[in-house]
């Protein structure tokens, strides 16, 4: 926690910064109040075995989507809806969302992005209804 504190400290004002951990001992609230309390962000993201769930900690939400399979397949969009409505949920409160989806070799990537932003979309409009 004292390196991580440090760190932060040293990052400097008025741009989004995002922290991401691949390991899951990371994910306690002394570390989610640390980012919030130094205006970084935590990044979630859905690496098996380490995955985060969706939570929002500090000032934004920036979501790493790594595959269905580890860098490998396309996303079911029943699969997408969950993470784009609560995007939606989080744009409506006015946080800034952030999504990538990794590069496979089958190049799903920008197929999965762009229905992720579609379905995000339609919830938010659902949202705003």
């Amino acid at each position: 926690m004292q390196r991580l504190t440090a760190f932060l400290r040293t990052l400097p004002p008025n741009v989004t910064h995002v922290v991401e951990f691949r390991d899951p001992t990371w994910y306690v609230e002394d570390v989610f109040d640390a980012l919030a309390t130094h205006g970084a962000s935590l990044c979630l993201h859905d690496m098996e075995g380490a995955a985060t769930g969706l939570r929002l900690v500090g000032p934004a939400v920036y979501l790493r989507f790594h595959g269905p399979a580890k860098y490998h397949g396309t996303y079911a969009s029943d699969v997408l809806a969950v993470p784009a409505t609560w995007c939606a949920e989080r744009l409506a409160d006015g946080v800034p969302v952030y999504a990538y989806f990794n590069n496979d070799a089958g190049g799903h990537a920008p197929h999965d992005a762009t229905r992720f932003r579609e379905l995000t979309r339609l919830a938010h409009t659902a949202a705003d209804d």
